[in-house]
């Protein structure tokens, strides 16, 4: 089994995955290339941000076979962005629960903890709209 979770811990968007997916013999396991595909993704596309300015330190990134976890601290004027990121990643990872839901678990964001998050950062965000 596969377990997901995408949090807030001070201050940091957070993702973590854990386990094997056990669906087919290693090297053919489609749930383990999905969350590994969609893992990398995110890692990739939160380093790019970074590159351009947008973390306040870089992402902590940590990918071994069946873990990864990703945590990141995104600049105020960038924390919309870095949102839409996790979020399309934690859908990929809904959709594969979906079709799968025996070999995956996925705790999606506690809609508190961004929305204080959010409004911690409020001032920057609304005057850039």
């Amino acid at each position: 089994m596969i377990n997901v979770r995408f949090y807030v811990n001070k201050g940091k968007l957070c993702m973590k995955a854990e386990g094997h997916a056990a669906s087919a013999p290693a090297g053919e396991d489609i749930v383990c290339a999905g969350v590994s595909a969609l893992s990398v993704a995110l890692a990739d596309t939160l380093m790019l941000m970074d590159t351009h300015g947008q973390m306040e330190a870089p992402p902590q990134i940590r990918m071994d076979n069946g873990n990864a976890t990703i945590k990141v601290r995104p600049e105020k004027k960038a924390l919309g962005a870095v949102l839409i990121a996790f979020t399309v990643i934690q859908s990929g990872m809904i959709a594969i629960m979906r079709g799968y839901p025996e070999y995956i678990r996925v705790k999606t964001f506690d809609q508190a903890e961004v929305e204080a998050l959010s409004n911690r950062e409020s001032s920057t965000l609304t005057d850039s709209l």
